[in-house]
């Protein structure tokens, strides 16, 4: 009774969520299921048990004949050719084959044998069914939660609620199939076997030096240090996404926060590893001694590099986004690294720069406390023309530029007083500070225009 109230509504639910051409195995599964309460109300009757056994097992031999070509040879089912279709063929030709020897075996006389392989079927397959209900109706509840109050008000839901939903899927069916798996090893009487096995072989020891190690411990360190990234990745995917656009930090600062947490949680997931791993704290001096000693020879360039970039990011004399120029180059700060930074050029070239040298070495920040860049733009006219008329064109074409701000405004000044020409030239500035080029090269034909159009000659 119990079974049948958990298998029917499994059924019921399923109805809803798949489509038609899959309804007979639901339905197969219904018949096997009561055809077996038959055959176990009727235990006590001589000979009839093993009878119905056998005919049960010839039905799931012919129904499964029956799947493997609606599905993979005749192609009738819309599930064909998609993963599910191919994992129904796939299970189908599983349940062929065991139903065939069930029944061979049964034929043969070996009917504990048969019992124990065709009572492993079915109950599994119930189980299977059961467990892929159960991991639809979380699937509904999860896509609930996430559609109410407090999840729905979270930034991070709201721009990332299919992607969550496929992860916590993913959870689900991954924990039904573990279930699956250790249900299936109970009704062959293989559990205990099989994990008495692996304990065997997590707790066996090999010799790497003077160093005992066990593939367990060698296992829970790679789960660590698996499970430290994963931790870094969601933290930082967190703050990126729901911590950050509600505070109002400097520039550069959100960057900083991430990448230390990131170092840091990687810090303490290698020390929880290495602790998994059973490795002795006196061993781990004398490789601390024997690092240092390294550092101090060959590594002294890398250990320098690390430093100056955990400086970059607690300084921050430069952040991400930021202009620079470092001796004839200028660029755009994409990334500071652990060991290097990526500058991006205005040719759309990369220059990788060791931190050190941005530490030690002379480099010029154009954004440091401020977005805008100044922009100078040099003008001569022919002698003869009135210097405030001209004074007044030139900051009037450079305020009409959309990417010119208002404040400080644009400035014209007299630099230069000559025979036959006078020298102008024009200050501006402007919040696009990684396209001041282009931004000085639409001001430069502006002002030609504009001075042409006055009928002003440049000299």
């Amino acid at each position: 009774m119990l079974g049948a109230f958990a298998l029917i509504p499994s059924v019921i639910i399923l109805r809803r969520i798949i489509t038609s051409d899959l309804y007979p195995i639901l339905y197969a599964l219904i018949a096997f299921f009561f055809l077996d309460q038959v055959r176990i109300l009727a235990a006590a009757v001589e000979f009839l048990p093993r009878l119905l056994f056998l005919v049960e097992m010839l039905g799931a031999m012919f129904f499964s004949l029956w799947l493997v070509r609606s599905f993979a040879w005749r192609g009738t089912s819309s599930s064909n050719g998609t993963r599910a279709g191919k994992s129904i063929t796939f299970g189908a030709w599983v349940v062929l084959v065991n139903s065939s020897v069930v029944v061979v075996a049964n034929l043969l006389g070996f009917v504990t044998l048969a019992n124990l392989l065709g009572n492993a079927l079915l109950e599994s397959s119930y189980l299977a069914l059961i467990l892929y209900a159960i991991v639809e109706v979380m699937d509904g509840l999860m896509m609930i939660a996430l559609n109410a109050r407090p999840f729905a008000a979270l930034r991070v839901v709201g721009r990332h609620r299919l992607l969550l939903r496929q992860r916590v899927r993913r959870i689900l069916q991954v924990l039904a199939v573990a279930v699956w798996v250790t249900a299936l090893l109970q009704q062959l009487l293989l559990r205990e076997q099989v994990f008495s096995a692996a304990r065997e072989f997590l707790i066996s020891e090999f010799s790497v030096g003077s160093i005992q190690i066990s593939p367990g411990e060698l296992l829970a360190f790679a789960v660590t240090v698996w499970a430290a990234f994963l931790l870094s990745r969601f933290v930082r995917f967190l703050l990126d996404e729901d911590v950050y656009p509600r505070v109002h930090l400097q520039r550069g600062l959100a960057y900083a926060i991430s990448n230390t947490l990131h170092y840091l949680i990687l810090l303490v997931g290698f020390l929880l590893a290495a602790a998994a791993l059973g490795l002795d704290m006196t061993r781990m001096t004398i490789l601390a001694g024997a690092f240092s000693i390294g550092v101090g020879f060959g590594l002294q360039n890398i250990f320098n590099n690390f430093v100056s970039g955990l400086i970059l990011l607690f300084e921050r004399p430069i952040s991400i986004g930021d202009v620079v120029q470092i001796d004839d180059a200028v660029g755009v700060v994409e990334r500071i690294g652990i060991r290097a930074s990526i500058i991006r050029t205005t040719s759309g070239s990369e220059i990788i720069m060791p931190n050190g040298k941005l530490i030690s070495e002379r480099v010029i920040n154009w954004t440091l406390s401020s977005r805008q860049h100044g922009i100078e733009l040099p003008v001569a006219v022919a002698q003869g023309n009135d210097p405030g008329r001209v004074i007044e064109l030139l900051e009037r074409t450079a305020a009409a530029h959309s990417m010119i701000v208002r404040d400080p405004p644009p400035q014209a000044l007299v630099v230069k007083l000559g025979a036959d020409a006078l020298g102008f030239e024009l200050r501006a500035w402007t919040d696009h500070s990684e396209q001041w080029m282009q931004i000085r090269s639409e001001l430069a034909l502006a002002i030609s225009a504009a001075l042409a159009a006055e009928n002003i000659a440049i000299r």
